[in-house]
């Protein structure tokens, strides 16, 4: 199971594969946060509101104090335009993010090749940010009924993703501060 997990990874860590993943990411992230049906979008419609999705947490009275706030209109755009492209969206960071860890670690420690099974990390960023997304859909399903449970398992699958992507950053760049590292001592050395 290990070695099918490893060769996976070795197909989304190529050059080619990342600027691919690169681009999928680059187009989710301007789709859910654009203008035409994403956040910003959203924003214009309610003055200002945004998403529960982006909050680093929140209690029940501040999640549904922003589900009144966005009104019935920017309760439906937030459940139908803005949720679907929130399920687009994690793929696309998640598998950035994989390739991208993959390939350093690969690079770094090319005689320890179960250390890249770190490059899964994304993945929970990815789960979480799922089931966040099928909390907020009940809550706004639901609204203007309190689910005061869901909303807390909600807050808590948030933060789990953001520190989760904070992690996956992290060692992004630990990874490549390392490979720098290496290089720059490689170049002095030769």
């Amino acid at each position: 199971m290990t070695k099918k997990i490893l060769k996976g990874l070795d197909r989304i860590s190529t050059v080619k594969a990342i600027i691919i993943l690169l681009l999928f990411f680059m187009i989710s992230y301007f789709m859910i946060n654009g203008n035409i049906v994403g956040v910003a979008k959203l924003e214009t419609m309610t003055g200002g509101t945004s998403i529960l999705d982006i909050t680093t947490g929140y209690t029940v009275d501040e999640a549904y104090d922003l589900l009144e706030s966005l009104g019935d209109s920017g309760r439906q755009h937030y459940l139908s335009r803005i949720i679907p492209i929130d399920f687009v969206f994690p793929i696309s960071y998640a598998l950035f993010f994989m390739s991208v860890l993959t390939m350093l670690i690969r690079t770094n420690y090319k005689d320890r090749r179960n250390l890249q099974l770190l490059g899964l990390i994304p993945i929970t960023c990815l789960i979480f940010d799922y089931a966040e997304n099928i909390c907020v859909i009940n809550l706004l399903l639901n609204y203007p009924t309190r689910l005061t449970t869901l909303t807390k398992v909600s807050s808590v699958f948030t933060q789990i993703k953001f520190t989760m992507f904070a992690v996956s950053i992290l060692m992004i760049v630990m990874f490549g501060v390392m490979l720098i590292v290496k290089l720059l001592n490689r170049r002095k050395a030769g």
